[in-house]
């Protein structure tokens, strides 16, 4: 974690978590849309790995330990599930990018279509990944300095938004199910993950504390 780098991201607030509790939340998910205009990206972290990766089965072997961190499961054994997946975005200079392609291409052929991303989606978006399991995402660049993620490629997990009417969840919607307990909007905001709502959803949810709630209208 000392060498993580800060990067633009295009995420937002947008996944309705744990629905069948007493109490769901929204999580993060991509967005292509927060792309389009880029003032509505936000910022999250890229990680590199303990040691490098040199081939197909250590490639393997990154992607199945970011879907156990996904699932919060040691013994997680598959890539993905109804409501994610790992998907892979490689830098587009790399002079490994056709051996990473090439590899991902036979890890990601097993699992192709055992998620929903590709049938949840906002229609003008599309799917965030691909056929193929890679993420329609631009290659980052570094949030401090401006320059481009000198990585060969990046690993990330993009999780089903929830779509009503053809349309994320309004801030509205994503503060009140903070109501009750606020703590993971709170944590990314302390570690430096963020989102363009970031502004919006903290005057919500501080309107809400003074009135004794957040309701939905």
């Amino acid at each position: 974690m000392e060498r993580k780098q800060r990067i633009h991201a295009p995420i937002r607030y947008g996944r309705l978590s744990a629905k069948n509790t007493d109490s769901p939340s929204y999580t993060m998910v991509f967005a292509r849309s927060c792309a389009r205009p880029r003032r509505r990206l936000g910022t999250a972290w890229a990680v590199p790995f303990r040691t490098p990766t040199d081939g197909e089965e250590e490639l393997r072997v990154e992607a199945s330990e970011l879907a156990r961190a996904e699932t919060n499961r040691a013994t997680y054994s598959q890539l993905s599930n109804d409501w994610f997946t790992v998907g892979i975005i490689v830098n587009p200079h790399s002079p490994m990018r056709r051996d990473i392609q090439k590899w991902w291409g036979r890890v990601y052929g097993q699992i192709r279509d055992d998620h929903d991303l590709r049938r949840i989606h906002l229609k003008s978006e599309g799917s965030i990944i691909t056929r193929d399991g890679c993420v329609r995402v631009s290659w980052p660049d570094i949030v401090e300095s401006g320059g481009t993620l000198d990585y060969d490629y990046l690993l990330a997990t993009p999780t089903v938004p929830e779509i009503s009417g053809g349309r994320y969840p309004t801030v509205r919607q994503i503060a009140s199910s903070w109501a009750r307990n606020d703590e993971y909007f709170r944590r990314n905001i302390d570690s430096f993950i963020t989102t363009a709502q970031d502004r919006e959803l903290q005057k919500h949810l501080e309107r809400g504390r003074s009135v004794g709630g957040i309701t939905e209208v």
